[in-house]
């Protein structure tokens, strides 16, 4: 796989290095404590009950100041990453106008296209726990398929375009599955957890809903794929026990205590299992 996006050359620039949110607040907390001690430290013959509080809040200020200037640095790479998804679509959408007016789509629009798609690819990946960033990406590789699908039939067969789109398309292919199922997982599990703390047996039974819906929607572009069949069963389980427990909800209240805790796990347990299966597919 990664032969297939070797080929495509890449910027001589390097992006940034990120630093994990763990390591991010770990080292904030590590210099609001040197902050901490060199107050406390450099003002020995003041008066030590202030100097602790003027100490401690000059160290809150750092912690502050640490918070505000991550969420100021992840709100500009989402803008970046706004303007290059706008950019791509530009590259992607050809003009209504008809079959023989669209441009065509070059080797190097071509190029371009699965950089941006890579680059998308690899800030999902990032902020891996994000689940739009991941249907950004299959929904980006649906539209570079279907646009080569559109110029395969027109491309001569000794044309260097075919051998570069058919490749492109491969590994579009295996992005948006990729993907796919990483959003899938995300999502379902995002919406069981709040089945889970939902007040009342309706409630929980609208998010597993969508979960289940959310399921469906990847099981209908990867029907094989054994762990989305097993996160539908137990979802379905899960919604006809929540519906059962409507029906008699006063002549069995211990079902309340049951399902919820049993079948989060379970799908929980689905989605660890998937994880373990397509953890050597994400370096694309």
């Amino acid at each position: 796989m990664r032969s297939i996006a070797s080929r495509t050359k890449r910027p001589a620039h390097h992006g940034p290095i990120w630093l994990p949110a763990i390591g991010f607040y770990f080292l904030i907390l590590i210099l609001a404590a040197a902050t901490f001690a060199f107050v406390i430290g450099s003002s020995a013959d003041a008066d030590r009950n202030g100097l602790w509080v003027t100490a401690g809040l000059i160290s809150a200020g750092v912690i502050f100041a640490g918070i505000i200037l991550r969420e100021l640095v992840l709100r500009y790479v989402r803008e970046r990453r706004i303007a290059e998804h706008h950019r791509l679509d530009r590259n992607l959408r050809h003009s209504p106008s008809g079959e023989g007016s669209r441009p065509k789509f070059t080797l190097e629009k071509n190029a371009a296209a699965l950089e941006s798609i890579r680059k998308r690819s690899d800030a999902a990946n990032l902020f891996g726990n994000i689940s739009a960033g991941h249907k950004e990406v299959f929904e980006l590789c649906d539209e570079y398929r279907e646009v080569v699908a559109r110029e395969l039939p027109k491309i001569h067969p000794d044309s260097p375009r075919l051998k570069a789109l058919t490749k492109g398309s491969v590994l579009a292919g295996k992005l948006h599955r990729h993907h796919m199922l990483r959003w899938a997982e995300i999502e379902a599990q995002s919406l069981t957890s709040e089945a889970h703390s939902a007040d009342t047996a309706a409630g929980r039974a609208t998010y597993a809903q969508r979960a289940k819906d959310t399921i469906d929607f990847a099981l209908s572009h990867y029907p094989e794929d054994r762990a989305l069949r097993e996160s539908a069963d137990v979802l379905d389980e899960v919604i006809r026990s929540l519906n059962g427990f409507d029906v008699d909800e006063k002549g069995k209240p211990q079902r309340e205590e049951r399902h919820p805790d049993k079948e989060v796990v379970e799908l929980r347990n689905v989605s660890s299992t998937k994880k373990k299966k397509a953890g050597g597919k994400k370096k694309l």
